[in-house]
């Protein structure tokens, strides 16, 4: 008789790998607000009395005269050129600054006919463009010069009968049209001539024949007087000669009326 067959051994089921537990989630990072808070910009900053619209004007004035550096620095004398195009280029952005400084004094309640200049005033003096309680503007010595001592000045409007008038800016007429004017004398006249070809304008520097008198402050209708800047008209800030045989001025009319 056949032995009978053993059954075969059964195979053990493999075992099944424990299922891995799931790392736990972490919590998404907060998103910080740090971005928003830089830029962003409180309402009442926003409607400052025009502050917007000096900014952007001192910028394209920035870009204008980037560009007359580069496009008039190209006849030969490139180094010069360039070097009295950047000096004209800090005096207008001087002028810029005082203007704007100037408005600022007005928002804040002083009329311009109390407005201080001196250069060295009481630094709690809040009408003084150059005191940190006042304007705050910190003040130059004037450049192109030719390294003569030379000062900026200001022709101001505090005595109601007095006065200097700039032809063709603003009203024309003696005492409702006088200008705040900052200027110096003793510009080298190769500066203001290459400021004027940046401008566009005939290099040639302009003449006052009647020269304007500075010890003489009674404005009369602008014209060919001792009391108008007529030489270059129309023109918030430029240089000229005063008289014949007298010195270079730049001038920047920083409150026009």
């Amino acid at each position: 008789k056949a032995a009978p067959k053993k059954a075969a051994p059964k195979k053990a089921a493999p075992k099944k790998a424990a299922p891995k537990k799931a790392a736990p989630k972490k919590a998404a990072p907060k998103k910080t607000t740090a971005a928003k808070t830089a830029i962003a910009v409180p309402q009442e900053d926003m409607g400052n009395s025009n502050m917007g619209m000096l900014f952007l004007g001192g910028l394209a004035l920035f870009a204008f005269l980037s560009f007359s550096v580069f496009n008039a620095g190209r006849d030969g004398e490139t180094k010069q050129n360039e070097r009295n195009l950047m000096v004209a280029s800090q005096l207008v952005q001087y002028g810029v600054a005082a203007a704007k400084k100037v408005k600022e004094l007005q928002d804040n309640g002083i009329a311009l006919s109390r407005i201080n200049f001196e250069i060295m005033p009481e630094e709690d003096d809040e009408t003084a463009l150059y005191a940190p309680a006042g304007g705050g503007m910190l003040y130059e010595e004037p450049l192109g010069t030719g390294g003569r001592m030379a000062e900026w000045k200001v022709l101001d409007i505090a005595d109601a009968r007095d006065g200097f008038l700039v032809s063709g800016l603003g009203s024309d007429a003696a005492v409702r049209g006088r200008e705040i004017v900052l200027y110096f004398e003793g510009l080298e006249p190769e500066v203001c001539s290459q400021m004027r070809k940046g401008w566009g304008l005939d290099p040639a520097v302009p003449v006052q024949e009647v020269k304007l008198d500075f010890d003489h402050r009674a404005a009369i209708r602008a014209g060919a007087n001792a009391t108008t800047f007529y030489a270059t008209p129309g023109r918030e800030f430029s240089c000229f000669r005063n008289g014949r045989k007298g010195a270079y001025i730049y001038y920047h009319a920083i409150a026009i009326q």
